[in-house]
């Protein structure tokens, strides 16, 4: 129940310190409760109700209130703690994802992730607010309670001590087996959110390929395999909770029987008696809290195991290199370059390639032929496999492209464009935070932005959202553009397939709009429309994570390979025009 990893986590021996000491003052106000109430009702019994029955009732009730209290300040400070702690992990989840990039994406699946940055930190909070507590209560209140047994009857804390390891072992046996279901149902848990976001994000295609109803089915069987799997971990629970009741209310009934036989042979004074038979279900009370938690905490522990994981996974090392700016005399070589994805078959292979000054290079190939990887790689985002230099820069050999100098010159424009929800201008000067408002407006203007700002009431100040809320995918792709022109010093543009989602008219015009902006600027361009290729100085032709062509467009067209037979099919499937701009 208590995870290793727990101890690692900031502030975490102070507080326990803290919970130990209010637990250990908890422990002693039960004791002085059971003391004082024993007082009172055995003078009661005697009919003596005097200025000692007033004073042993006033300090119960003393005693109680302290106990409250002590037990109010306990969760306060475990609870502050908590609420602490899951925000330091929402900013290292987030410092995380912004180091290790695309990869820990692909590697969690963006379903997992979104449920581990929000849902499974909740539940790590309520595993922080009460683990603690109950661990340290278990720790301490039923020893305190024990000596005070001891102390009022020696066989009835005999019972005691040898009824608790009993419930222990059988906890332990029921908890493991708890543990078991429990990770069976995170593993299809994580499975379920991943299935589920993919088809949301691909609801519109699915409905185009009239195939929604038929994944609808996939996701339905999921969230049975889900239920199924709950409901097996519930009935251990169940149990669970039901053996502890029954021992420990098992337990007490023996004592009682045992003091009952006791007092009817006059073996044993009435108020020892009653002392152990007030004090015994709070002996029990910290392991029957701790079971009680136990499947709300378990959840916690795999969440903050798994969290952990993720945090301790290796970051990519981050490069060090001279700095060296993009120019018309620059040269990147890549030299063997190949990547390969977690279990899977290598995703590039064995690229070679050269890259002069400001000229337009076009990366082709059908879906899955490692266009985005090469992009990512050239990014800095995702680390060779090879252990020699892959890179060489200038004159610099590098391992990777995983530099703050490097990557402080690139602009990357994907395929669904990222709008943060803010204004249009927080968007578009989110390289340049301190950018005046006239240099927002010029690099609108230069991305074709102007005609739609005017006709937005608030312009610049427009809301919009991760959804692209009220505006089109051509013209969230000009919003990205414009971000990338408000910074002069990224001269390098990475563009993953950036017209595959738009229209053929809105298409055109984005093309119209990218090209005369790239003279001064390299372009990297992936992507599967042929269209653009005879504006490009270079093209690139992949299959299979291999390099399969590479040369000037004239050179390529006419002879035989994968380029013009992917021209030759687009102008079988009918895509004329496709075919015909090349």
């Amino acid at each position: 129940m208590i995870d290793e990893h727990l101890w690692k986590l900031p502030g975490i021996k102070r507080r326990l310190i803290y919970s130990t000491i209010y637990a250990l003052l908890k422990g002693l106000a039960i004791v002085g409760q059971a003391a004082f109430l024993t007082q009172a009702l055995t003078a009661a019994w005697r009919l003596q109700i005097n200025s000692a029955w007033y004073f042993a009732t006033l300090f119960f009730f003393i005693f109680f209130c302290l106990r409250q209290f002590f037990d109010w300040l306990q969760t306060r400070q475990l609870s502050s703690f908590a609420a602490k702690t899951a925000y330091y992990l929402k900013q290292q989840i987030d410092a995380k994802i912004l180091l290790q990039g695309p990869a820990i994406v692909d590697h969690l699946g963006s379903g997992n992730l979104l449920t581990l940055s929000y849902e499974r930190v909740d539940q790590i909070r309520i595993y922080l607010e009460t683990i603690l507590a109950r661990f340290t209560d278990l720790m301490t209140i039923p020893w305190l309670i024990l000596i005070y047994v001891f102390w009022q009857n020696w066989q009835s804390g005999l019972i005691l001590f040898c009824s608790l390891p009993l419930i222990v072992f059988f906890m332990i046996i029921l908890g493991l087996a708890a543990q078991k279901k429990a990770d069976a149902q995170y593993a299809d848990f994580a499975a379920l959110n991943n299935h589920f976001l993919d088809a949301v994000r691909g609801l519109e295609t699915l409905k185009m390929l009239a195939v929604s109803q038929k994944y609808s089915q996939s996701v339905k069987t999921a969230s049975e395999d889900y239920r199924k799997k709950t409901m097996s971990v519930l009935q251990v629970a169940f149990t669970s909770s039901f053996a502890l009741d029954f021992f420990t209310t098992l337990s007490i009934a023996i004592e009682a029987v045992m003091l009952g036989i006791a007092l009817i042979n006059r073996q044993l004074p009435l108020a020892p008696a009653l002392a152990v038979l007030i004090v015994s279900p709070d002996f029990f009370l910290p392991l029957r809290q701790f079971g009680e938690d136990y499947h709300a905490n378990l959840d916690g522990k795999n969440a903050l195991h798994e969290l952990s994981a993720l945090l301790e996974m290796q970051a990519p090392k981050r490069i060090v290199m001279r700095p060296a700016d993009w120019s018309q005399e620059s040269q990147l070589s890549l030299s063997h370059l190949s990547y390969r994805y977690a279990e899977n078959a290598d995703a590039v292979q064995d690229l070679n390639l050269t890259i002069h000054g400001f000229s337009k290079i076009a990366i082709v190939g059908m879906s899955g032929a490692g266009k985005s990887t090469l992009l990512n790689l050239l990014a800095g985002f995702l680390q060779p496999d090879q252990p020699n230099p892959a890179f060489n820069l200038d004159g610099q050999s590098l391992m990777s492209l995983n530099a703050d100098s490097w990557q402080k010159q690139l602009s990357y424009m994907p395929q669904n464009p990222y709008l943060f929800s803010a204004s249009i201008e927080k968007n578009i000067a989110f390289y340049d935070p301190q950018a005046s408002r006239q240099r927002i407006l010029a690099a609108a203007d230069q991305a074709g932005l102007s005609p739609f700002l005017e006709n937005l009431p608030n312009g610049l100040d427009t809301q919009v959202g991760e959804s692209h809320r009220g505006i089109s995918g051509g013209q969230a792709q000009r919003i990205v553009l414009a971000r990338a022109l408000l910074d002069p010093k990224r001269r390098i543009w990475l563009m993953d397939e950036p017209s595959a989602h738009l229209d053929i008219e809105s298409e055109y015009a984005l093309k119209q709009t990218i090209l005369p902006l790239t003279d001064h600027r390299l372009l990297i361009l992936a992507t599967h429309r042929l269209h653009w290729l005879k504006q490009m100085d270079w093209i690139v032709v992949m299959k299979a994570g291999r390099i399969v062509q590479q040369g000037r467009l004239d050179d390529l067209i006419n002879q035989p390979g994968e380029l013009k037979n992917m021209s030759d099919s687009l102008a079988t499937e009918g895509d004329l025009h496709a075919a015909a701009d090349i």
